[in-house]
């Protein structure tokens, strides 16, 4: 399901988020959040096997094996919005919002553009807010296909008035998968002007992310947390819809059935609540 797959985005935060929480310094706290999200960009790329439909009110709970814990929930249908909180162990940070997705189609390839709401909360109150890349899947009705994280993505600290802008598949003579950027200090007051330098950012979202030439993250040397499943999850956990059990014991034809049962269930609950409160906006 599209929570399942969400869930894989927690599984690099062992090896960056405590120390970015019992920092001092704003940059290293700035530096260990990009590295964090970088890297976990190919925990959730490679799959292109369409996502069973979600359900309203689906939900998610996981476990990871350093003690975080992931509560998500299907909040709306059409679109697809995905509300979600993750508590770090021992309470030293807090990752929480919600994400949605509009997809558009050109010559034999899907544009997805991702937008939303990600607040990363530490135990002593500082926060940082990540925005999204955009993101091409090629050759999806002919030839391999293959997926591209392009444009900007913004990471900004408020409080301490710090920010990156982190630019992919922008370095001319690079493969698509590199990216450039920076670190800086800006005015709130004129956030469209350019910030004091503090650091330089780069890599390739595949492999390797650096600051100052000094590598944060390496994909050879960082091990992924173990996803383990509550020994209590709700009814509407992901793991329980029918037609994903239909479909992972091969059961095609009975998946077929649940999946189409399951939408019908969803369209009329739909109208129903249409006919009191009007169309969702």
């Amino acid at each position: 399901t599209v929570l399942e797959l969400a869930q894989q985005q927690g599984r690099f935060m062992h090896a960056f988020l405590p120390r970015a929480a019992t920092t001092s310094d704003p940059v290293e706290r700035m530096q260990n959040v990009i590295s964090c999200f970088v890297a976990a960009m190919t925990l959730t790329s490679g799959n292109f096997l369409k996502p069973l439909n979600p359900v309203l009110g689906e939900t998610l709970q996981t476990e990871y094996s350093d003690g975080a814990k992931l509560y998500m929930e299907q909040t709306c249908h059409h679109p697809p919005v995905s509300s979600f909180n993750l508590e770090g162990p021992g309470g030293l940070y807090q990752y929480y919002g919600y994400t949605t997705f509009d997809v558009g189609f050109g010559y034999n390839r899907m544009n997805i553009s991702t937008k939303g709401l990600r607040i990363l909360k530490f135990k002593d109150g500082g926060m940082i807010e990540i925005g999204f890349p955009q993101d091409r899947v090629s050759n999806v009705f002919w030839g391999e296909m293959h997926h591209e994280s392009l444009g900007s993505q913004e990471f900004v600290d408020k409080a301490n008035r710090i920010r990156s802008l982190i630019s992919y598949g922008a370095t001319k003579g690079a493969p698509s998968d590199y990216f450039t950027g920076v670190i800086e200090r800006y005015d709130p007051a004129n956030p469209g002007e350019e910030g004091e330098f503090l650091c330089s950012v780069d890599g390739s979202w595949v492999g390797f992310c650096d600051f100052d030439s000094v590598r944060s993250w390496d994909m050879r040397s960082c091990s992924k947390l173990s996803l383990i499943e509550p020994p209590i999850t709700l009814p509407s956990d992901s793991r329980k819809r029918t037609d994903r059990i239909a479909l992972a014991q091969k059961n095609y034809e009975k998946a077929q059935i649940e999946k189409l049962r399951i939408e019908e269930i969803q369209r009329a609950e739909r109208k129903l609540r249409e006919a009191v409160h009007g169309k969702h906006k």
